[in-house]
């Protein structure tokens, strides 16, 4: 099948692979003999490298997208394998349903899944330092998933120290220096604007520019959550109230077994009550009748 493009990114281009299952994310595109896109390599064949042991490291989990190995795709140029998304990422999804969000309960599942998925690397001691719903990759169920790894930190790697998340998705300074602010607190305040994202089904602030959501951070001024499911949990996100992922896990998951728990014990409406109690008298009735049926026949038979 011919190259399809399926994103570019700052160093790298995603094609889809001709098994149609499949992406290739590398440098160069190759349709047989052509090239038919490119970027330059400075360091490319470096930086897959890194991100394909970052997969490899991670391993197989439910909410991290699998990763099939370095492939060559022409002589000295290599793509890793990537499994693909149907629905592309989280937020392209959004753009092209923007007015037909899924229900509250599936957002949850969504949000419940790249907790999940984050959880599982940072017990991995591996930071994505990118999070952020163009990195998360949507399948059937609502099912999330993290990938796009080439920035992150394994145990503190200090090379990664001056990487920074997009503007929506970075913990202010709050009096800080730069590099002195948490890595996992970085990592837990985009992770509450992933959240926010999926929940609110747009990104935060998004009719703003990203110096009028700069000052808004540094002035500690935040989208309201006040509407939103997990409104709780974004500013706690935010707030830097959590100490780890799993923490934000928990209580997502809390929040969905409340929910349902809630569910569960709503009280019947007044028809559905009451219809055991129609039972029971539609059943006496007829029995009642039965047996007034059977006298009155026995009656004539006597007579006779």
């Amino acid at each position: 099948m011919p190259y399809k493009l399926l994103g570019i990114g700052g160093s790298s281009i995603v094609s889809a692979a001709s098994d149609g299952k499949t992406a290739l994310k590398g440098y160069e595109v190759w349709d047989g003999d052509q090239r038919c896109a490119y970027r330059e390599e400075n360091g490319c064949e470096k930086l897959l490298a890194q991100e394909d042991c970052v997969y490899q490291l991670l391993s197989q989990h439910a909410h991290i997208l699998e990763c099939y190995g370095l492939i060559k795709v022409h002589p000295g140029v290599h793509s890793l394998r990537l499994e693909r998304a149907p629905y592309d990422n989280v937020r392209e999804f959004i753009r092209n349903n923007r007015t037909t969000p899924p229900s509250q309960d599936d957002r949850l599942r969504m949000a419940l899944g790249i907790s999940t998925g984050m959880a599982h690397a940072h017990a991995k001691n591996v930071m994505h330092c990118d999070i952020s719903c163009r990195n998360l990759f949507l399948f059937p169920g609502w099912c999330v998933k993290a990938g796009d790894f080439g920035s992150a930190a394994v145990d503190g790697d200090p090379s990664r120290a001056n990487i920074v998340e997009e503007i929506r998705y970075e913990l202010p300074l709050r009096g800080r220096a730069f590099e002195h602010r948490s890595s996992i607190k970085r990592e837990l305040f985009a992770l509450g604007s992933a959240i926010y994202e999926i929940m609110a089904w747009e990104m935060p602030f998004e009719d703003l520019e990203t110096d009028d959501v700069e000052k808004k951070y540094a002035s500690e001024e935040f989208p309201d959550v006040t509407r939103l499911l997990e409104g709780d949990i974004i500013r706690d996100c935010w707030a830097e109230k959590f100490d780890t992922s799993r923490d934000v896990e928990e209580a997502i998951r809390k929040l969905q077994q409340k929910l349902e728990s809630d569910l569960n014990s709503e009280p019947l409406p007044v028809y559905r009550s009451l219809l055991p109690y129609f039972g029971l008298s539609l059943g006496l009735l007829l029995v009642m009748l039965a047996i007034g049926k059977r006298g009155r026949y026995l009656s004539k038979a006597v007579a006779h």
